[in-house]
């Protein structure tokens, strides 16, 4: 972004008022960073005063705990009116200190419209598509209200082993999808409902004239539609023998599908610093398909704690920890999944050795990783859609 649209701000954090410097490449971690799409605010702990529970203090550069359940709350952090609407505010970013993982350590952001009269907690996610660290947690999109003014994190210890020194935080509105291009997505996601209700109405082994070709390429919404940004360098392609199931963790909701899948990206690279985003497509709870990384089919993601090679990476948006995917969203899954299984001639119920271990043709996130992902409902339904990806699809396009 060009000089003069960027804007600097001051954030005014407990008593403490920064004053306002320039921000370079190397930015100050007293400044706020304004943009007309993002905020970005490094804190450093042992710079700020948090109000304590439960035995928390900084000591030295690290926010500590002397006990199990201690808990740490953040002063109000002020964001300044992004200047285009938003359909939600994103933030994501990354935590750094010592023992962080979801065993030691959990976090969670609240937003308010008026810095007195708080919004839920929402707790994060920690993002495991990378190599696990234990000296940062990286974590996914949390969404605030789109009027979000204030934000604050609470921080709450389950051992006293974590320490926080820093955090990175971004603050991001993705926009809103535009009308033209939402009246696109708008339309595919009729067609997939009309589609399933032609299956569930007639069966699937039933002839072509009525039958959808179940195990043709689906439709996928264009990178171009959802907004993409331009990845950093040119893709690698891979052979894919295995098609691995993941889930966002994010909310189940959403006004504007193509924004998350935007904010999404923006997680992928600007957090985890990768060159696009990680997923090959990814599949909405309307049961619109999005195309994913760019370069087309085959490319290689980063959707696999670096064991990317031969997979295909498949995210659903909305978080299946204790819910399943609507059945618009499992019809489109299995639609992708029935095609890519046939073009590669992939049995869904097959197993295989994948880099250090064996796992099934199509598998969850977690069969090969130190993860939750897709959602324990999700996984656990696996084994009843590749019977059914078998039996009521893939056997009726050979």
């Amino acid at each position: 972004m060009s000089k003069n649209k960027l804007l600097i701000a001051c954030v005014t954090m407990s008593s403490i008022f920064f004053s306002c410097t320039k921000v370079g490449k190397d930015f100050s971690t007293d400044t706020l960073q304004v943009s007309e799409e993002k905020q970005q605010k490094n804190i450093q702990f042992s710079n700020y005063t948090f109000e304590q529970q439960n035995e928390t203090n900084v000591t030295g550069n690290y926010l500590v705990a002397t006990k199990s359940g201690a808990i740490a709350l953040s002063p109000k952090i002020e964001l300044n009116q992004f200047k285009t609407a938003a359909p939600f505010i994103s933030v994501y970013g990354v935590f750094n200190g010592i023992a962080l993982d979801e065993e030691n350590i959990k976090i969670a952001f609240a937003g308010s419209n008026d810095g007195n009269n708080w919004d839920e907690w929402i707790s994060i996610s920690p993002n495991h598509d990378a190599d696990a660290a234990s000296d940062n947690l990286v974590f996914n999109n949390v969404e605030l209200n789109k009027t979000a003014q204030f934000v604050k994190f609470k921080i709450t210890y389950l051992t006293t082993n974590a320490q926080l020194s820093s955090a990175k935080l971004f603050f991001f509105n993705p926009q809103i999808t535009s009308k033209e291009e939402q009246l696109k997505i708008d339309e595919e996601a009729s067609k997939v409902s009309a589609e399933r209700e032609i299956v569930e109405t007639n069966g699937t082994n039933t002839s072509s004239a009525v039958n959808p070709a179940l195990c043709a390429k689906p439709n996928f919404t264009t990178r171009g539609t959802w907004g993409a940004r331009a990845a950093k360098s040119s893709p690698s392609f891979t052979t894919v023998n295995f098609i691995i199931v993941h889930h966002e963790e994010g909310s189940n909701s959403s006004t504007d599908w193509a924004a998350r899948v935007r904010a999404v990206q923006n997680l992928h690279m600007d957090v985890n610093g990768w060159a696009d985003i990680a997923y090959n497509y990814l599949v909405d709870p309307n049961g619109v398909a999005y195309e994913g990384r760019g370069g087309g089919e085959n490319v290689t993601g980063a959707h696999l704690c670096g064991k990317n090679t031969n997979t295909m990476g498949i995210c659903m948006l909305g978080g299946y920890t204790s819910v399943l995917p609507t059945n618009n969203a499992l019809y489109t899954l299995k639609r992708i999944l029935a095609w890519k299984c046939v073009q590669r001639n992939l049995t869904p119920t097959a197993t295989g050795f994948h880099v250090d271990r064996t796992i099934f043709k199509v598998s969850g996130h977690r069969s090969s990783c130190s993860t939750d992902c897709p959602g324990t409902t999700l996984f656990n339904f696996l084994p009843t859609l590749r019977n059914d990806l078998n039996v009521n699809f893939i056997a009726n396009c050979k």
